[in-house]
């Protein structure tokens, strides 16, 4: 199948789909569970809030499964979890609507109980071969962030450590356990 192809697919039909070197992979629309929205959600909190403090950094950061056409000359269109993409191109298609093009500066993927191994492992390899510059896998159950780059071994990272977005995201940093705090008042 084509990009034009897949394009054309009704988007609002309850299928959720991806263009994985021109092979069309249909998934059921599941809902997730709470652990892995209010985790994604989280990860989308601190980035954004990082984004709208820099003066020289021009981008968007998206979430809930953002389209994007990784390669230029593959037939592959992935969903992003949370992702930040870079530059005018990228806050021009968060405007207009679409798919972003090219791989973002970082993708993140939260992990639910729907992901399998398999899937997981080859959304990676995807990234990795399109130079994502960052890849964080995050796994609500364990409360890790794993950070793959190309070329470079991954870095797991626990609730004990700080998360730095660098040289990509200058200036990002946070504490892992953020990412899985609740919020507690007290009465």
């Amino acid at each position: 199948m084509t990009i034009e192809e897949f394009l054309a697919l009704p988007e609002d039909d309850g299928v959720r789909r991806e263009l994985i070197r021109g092979e069309l992979r249909e998934y059921p629309m599941t809902t997730r569970n709470a652990k892995h929205a209010f985790t994604a959600n989280q990860v989308a909190f601190f980035l954004t809030s990082w984004m709208r403090n820099q003066e020289s950094v021009q981008g968007v950061v998206v979430s809930g499964d953002a389209r994007c056409q990784l390669f230029h000359d593959r037939e592959t269109v992935v969903g992003i979890d949370v992702a930040v993409f870079l530059g005018e191109d990228a806050i021009n298609t968060g405007e207009r609507g679409g798919s972003f093009l090219g791989p973002p500066a970082l993708a993140v993927e939260v992990l639910s109980l729907s992901d399998t191994h398999e899937n997981t492992l080859e959304k990676l390899q995807l990234y990795l071969e399109a130079n994502t510059p960052q890849i964080w896998i995050v796994d609500p159950d364990l409360q890790t962030v794993t950070v793959h780059r190309p070329n470079d071994d991954p870095v797991m990272f626990n609730r004990r450590h700080s998360l730095s977005g660098e040289p990509e995201l200058a200036g990002f940093q946070i504490d892992v356990a953020s990412l899985f705090a609740v919020k507690r008042v007290q009465a």
